[in-house]
């Protein structure tokens, strides 16, 4: 079992409540398809929060769709990555 926590990302890429770290969602991706490929992976989950709202409603949206644009990367690679398996076997 595979559980990604975004605040492993780049701030360019997510933002959350918590200290970011570097990784680029290509990067996440890398490792996601080695562990398919040489491993067994039951299940993935995805998880981070938006940062508090501070009142800046502008910014707030802004790391908003970042987030969802990173989440759907995410999403879409695992689904793609888990389909491919299944039609393999």
């Amino acid at each position: 079992y595979l559980s990604i926590d975004k605040d492993a990302l780049d701030p360019a890429y997510c933002l959350t409540d918590w200290d970011q770290g570097e990784l680029t969602v290509n990067q996440i991706c890398t490792v996601i398809q080695f562990l398919q490929q040489h491993g067994r992976v039951l299940g993935i989950d995805i998880c981070g929060r938006l940062p508090e709202h501070t009142g800046d409603v502008e910014k707030l949206l802004a790391a908003r769709r970042k987030n969802i644009r990173s989440s759907k990367m995410l999403y879409d690679f695992i689904e793609r990555g888990f389909a491919r398996r299944v039609i393999a076997a």
